[in-house]
């Protein structure tokens, strides 16, 4: 994967959030990879945000990012 394009991709957490469950309905072995980087940018995001009172987390998405 270190030879392959990086893109930015700007989603709100409902959006993140919806791409999360729809991978979670993939097998394990084919996706857990993408959604502990998606949980770990999530997470690094939504912590700077809230520390400025720009967003607030859903419980689901909380315990999404803990996993």
């Amino acid at each position: 994967m270190n030879n392959q394009n990086t893109l930015t991709l700007q989603l709100t957490l409902d959006e993140t959030n919806t791409i999360l469950t729809a991978l979670g309905d993939r097998p394990y072995l084919e996706v857990y990879m993408l959604i502990q980087k998606i949980q770990q940018q999530a997470a690094t995001q939504v912590g700077a945000q809230n520390e400025n009172g720009q967003a607030e987390i859903s419980k689901d998405t909380k315990a999404q990012l803990k996993n």
